[in-house]
């Protein structure tokens, strides 16, 4: 009987069980890390649509708003979020636009950055009444809550900026 026909033995069975308890490792440490980046992004990654009403809330509990204030931050939050739907409907379409009249044959330059200026028109049209309805509700908070305000703003606009960058 030769090695070949008396099948493995143990100095031939090693190799495979070490490669294979090696594929398990590599296999678990590659799931593992796969978990800890999904759970990194819900933690860390950029806030979604989705999670808006609870940043909302907690930004209310953080500037411990009173009942009046709390009147005027709901009126504040409504209109952001109307002025960004708003703003989508209306921007959306000038931005499609501009590209569609990139993708033309010959494209004329003037045309499309005409379209690209009644969008950025458009878009600073919507910042101004921001800056409006942002100090009207800043108007009802006492300076302590305008700075906590203005912090969670900050803050808010680095994560994003950081998240940008990360896109990139």
């Amino acid at each position: 009987m030769s090695i070949a026909t008396a099948g493995p033995t143990l100095t031939t069975g090693r190799p495979h069980r070490r490669l294979l308890l090696a594929l398990l490792i590599v296999s678990v440490a590659l799931n593992l890390f796969f978990i800890a980046g999904a759970a990194w992004t819900r933690l860390y990654g950029p806030v979604h649509r989705s999670n808006r009403d609870a940043r909302y809330q907690q930004m209310a509990a953080e500037l411990n708003l009173d009942p009046q204030q709390r009147i005027g931050f709901n009126r504040y939050v409504a209109a952001v979020r109307g002025r960004d739907v708003k703003m989508h409907q209306e921007i959306a379409p000038l931005i499609a636009a501009a590209w569609d009249a990139i993708g033309k044959p010959q494209a004329d330059l003037g045309q499309v950055m005409q379209r690209f200026d009644a969008a950025s028109q458009k878009w600073r049209e919507f910042q101004r009444e921001a800056m409006v309805q942002t100090l009207d509700f800043l108007a009802l908070l006492s300076p302590a809550q305008r700075d906590e305000f203005i912090t969670i703003q900050r803050e808010r606009r680095a994560a994003w900026a950081r998240h940008s960058a990360r896109e990139h």
